[in-house]
C-alpha cells in the first residue's frame, strides 16, 4: 500500500459527503462503477471525531482485509452528523452490484459516475 494522504480522504469526504478510496492507489479516488459495502465492516464516527486518527484506526483494524483483497476500497459516507466508514467493492456492472448488495441485505448501492444512491 502507498503512503496514505489522510488529509485528502478527510477533505474529499467532507466536500462530497463521502468517497471511495483505493488504498493501493491512493493518488486517485475511484470515480466509475457501482459501490457495494461489504457486510460486517461498518464503523460510525461522529463527524466532529472524523480525523486522521479515526481513519488510521479503522484501516489498522481491517488491514488484513485491505491487504488480502486489493479490490477492497475504503468507503466513507456522511449522514446525519456521522461519517460511516466501511470496506467496499466497486463493480463495473450495475446488475452484478445490485445482486450482490441484495444478497448482503443492503438497501442501496452507489453510482460513482452520477454520484447518487441506487435504492434496491
Amino acid at each position: 500500500m502507498n503512503k496514505l494522504n489522510l488529509d485528502n480522504i478527510i477533505d474529499l469526504t467532507v466536500k462530497n459527503n463521502g468517497g471511495t478510496f483505493n488504498l493501493h492507489n491512493i493518488d486517485i479516488s475511484t470515480t466509475t462503477g457501482y459501490v457495494v459495502a461489504i457486510k460486517g465492516f461498518e464503523k460510525i464516527v461522529a463527524i466532529d471525531n472524523f480525523n486522521k486518527s479515526a481513519i488510521s484506526e479503522y484501516i489498522e483494524e481491517n488491514l488484513p482485509v485491505f491487504l488480502q483483497y486489493p479490490e477492497a476500497h475504503l468507503g466513507t459516507w456522511v449522514h446525519e452528523g456521522n461519517v460511516y466508514l466501511d470496506i467496499s467493492k466497486v463493480y463495473q456492472n450495475e446488475n452484478i452490484a445490485i445482486s450482490i448488495a441484495k444478497q448482503q441485505g443492503e438497501i442501496a448501492i452507489f453510482n460513482l459516475e452520477k454520484l447518487e444512491s441506487v435504492y434496491l
